[in-house]
């Protein structure tokens, strides 16, 4: 078991930090929490944090990274008019996707709150993760569970393919997506050398895709043919 599974939402979450863009001056987060992504970004920087649990907006205004930070407590479809449109060069949306009934309508909605040349950026769960897999293929079950790729609030799941699919049916370019937060992740170099050995039958077998947890992503709307 990957040891990014216990509890994803309480990590920095630096391994998306290489998918933003160079220069950003205004951030719009989606499902911020308690704002602990948001120590990666600059600190002079206009930050908008949108999350619908009012005791992680309370920690966030706790530390603030910035006294000019705004939060706004609630689920994004019930805040996006008090949103400013076309204002946003960066939109962070780390494993939110999942979650939204309609995120066709969501992704869309997101691209309305875009400065010109503005990014959306974060990641979202492989549902092909090879941990998944074994549950699916050998376990012969789907068990939800509280973290994780089957974690209970989820509500779609994407595979590498379905994924690049949506956002071009969306009219995304992608600048940059990747696998992160591999199974084979270890501190150790050692474990890491043993893991890569072990699972790499199952990933020649299976797809080199199913060794990673999430993908991460930074897409920019195609530019108009008008």
């Amino acid at each position: 078991m990957n040891e990014f599974q216990d509890d994803y939402r309480m990590h920095r979450r630096e391994e998306v930090v290489g998918f933003l863009p160079k220069n950003y001056k205004r951030v719009l987060e989606i499902g911020c929490g308690s704002a602990i992504f948001r120590k990666n970004l600059d600190t002079n920087i206009e930050y908008w944090g949108v999350e619908p649990d009012s005791a992680s907006i309370e920690l966030a205004k706790e530390s603030l990274v910035n006294q000019q930070d705004r939060f706004i407590n609630g689920f994004y479809d019930e805040v996006c008019e008090g949103i400013p449109d076309k204002h946003f060069d960066l939109i962070v949306c780390n494993d939110v996707i999942e979650h939204i009934y309609d995120h066709n309508g969501f992704i869309e909605s997101l691209k309305t709150k875009l400065a010109p040349d503005g990014v959306i950026a974060g990641s979202i769960p492989n549902v092909r993760y090879l941990d998944n897999l074994k549950g699916l293929l050998l376990n012969k079950d789907w068990k939800y569970q509280d973290f994780g790729v089957l974690d209970r609030t989820h509500v779609r799941f994407f595979t590498e393919k379905s994924l690049k699919r949506t956002f071009a049916d969306l009219e995304f370019e992608i600048e940059d997506m990747r696998g992160i937060n591999s199974i084979v992740n270890s501190n150790s170099h050692a474990k890491r050398w043993i893991k890569s050995i072990v699972y790499w039958p199952f990933f020649l077998m299976l797809g080199g895709d199913t060794r990673y947890l999430q993908f991460g992503f930074r897409l920019k709307p195609k530019a108009s043919k008008d």
